[in-house]
């Protein structure tokens, strides 16, 4: 079945090391079944928090390692025993197909900024489980036209969109392009929230409070089903976290829960928001750990997402 696998090598003194492995299903993606969801896996994001030292300079190829150095490596492995950095946090949605089986097709981020949008518009929706930070300028063109026609999005982690990079074909490697200019394509504007902080303990993590009165009645579908009613506080937010902007968020939007958190530098919001722009809608958890909420909160959630927005 498609999904995102993990294959693993081993030795005959026992050392194993694993590899992601993202898996189509074989329909041709130009012509997918119908009610099927477009779902990516973050490639480019993976690569950008490897930290292999492919060309053995003795500076690990990564940005994150050496903040002047602006090219990561494509050719390497990746470390951490093989599996990407965000795999804990993108686990529980592979587990959530695995017990639902929705029709999906799974590519890659650079996959995805090849397709035209006349495949895109056979999608009802196009989900990002994991850690979708960097992206190709024209990736984020083609998404915007494919929702303000009518598509459908939904980001299930936090921090979406946050800075552009460009493959380097020549040298196999993905270049930073930018640090904070973005060319007028701005994180808010596409998934209704931006990143607003991150990388504080776990005991400041707190919960989610659902929203109330003409808001909660809004997105009731959300909530279908879960037992949360308007005002009450749910599961819980952590980690990297995103907020809405007053000029930037689509105008048509709906925070449907908020968690508050005392990050390093004061307060750090956790956004949920459903939005509509142009003809389509978007869906964006706003919070790194949503899909460790727990079964009982988040597949309930997941299943209530899925029906309204792929169908």
């Amino acid at each position: 079945p498609p999904g995102l696998y993990h294959a693993v090598a081993g030795d005959p003194a026992g050392d194993q090391f694993r590899a992601p492995v993202v898996v189509r299903s074989a329909v041709p993606l130009d012509r997918p079944e119908p009610h099927t969801a477009l779902v990516v896996w973050p490639y480019l994001t993976w690569r950008a928090y490897n930290a292999y030292d492919a060309d053995l300079n003795g500076i690990p190829d990564s940005w994150y390692q050496f903040w002047r150095q602006r090219r990561v490596s494509l050719k390497a492995p990746i470390l951490r025993d093989g599996v990407e950095d965000d795999h804990k946090a993108a686990e529980p949605f592979s587990r959530w197909l695995c017990t639902r089986n929705p029709r999906t097709q799974q590519i890659t981020d650079v996959e995805l900024g090849r397709l035209p949008l006349s495949t895109l518009r056979r999608y009802s929706a196009i989900v990002f489980p994991g850690h979708t930070e960097y992206y190709e300028p024209h990736t984020w063109d083609l998404l915007k036209q494919y929702r303000d026609e009518g598509g459908n999005l939904v980001i299930l982690q936090a921090n979406p969109f946050y800075r552009q990079v460009r493959i380097d074909a020549k040298h196999n490697a993905v270049v930073m392009t930018d640090f904070d200019a973005r060319e007028g394509r701005s994180d808010f504007a596409l998934a209704g929230v931006g990143y607003d902080g991150c990388c504080f303990p776990k005991s400041r993590a707190a919960p989610y409070v659902a929203a109330s009165g003409r808001d909660y009645d809004r997105v009731r579908w959300l909530y279908r089903g879960t037992g949360i009613g308007p005002g009450q506080a749910f599961g819980v937010a952590n980690s990297e976290s995103d907020r809405i902007d007053p000029e930037l968020t689509p105008h048509d939007h709906v925070v449907a829960a908020e968690a508050i958190m005392r990050g390093k530098r004061g307060v750090v919001n956790a956004t949920m928001v459903w939005s509509r722009a142009g003809k389509g809608q978007v869906f964006a958890t706003g919070n790194y750990t949503f899909l460790r909420m727990g079964r009982g909160i988040t597949y309930k959630l997941l299943d209530n997402v899925w029906a309204k927005l792929v169908g």
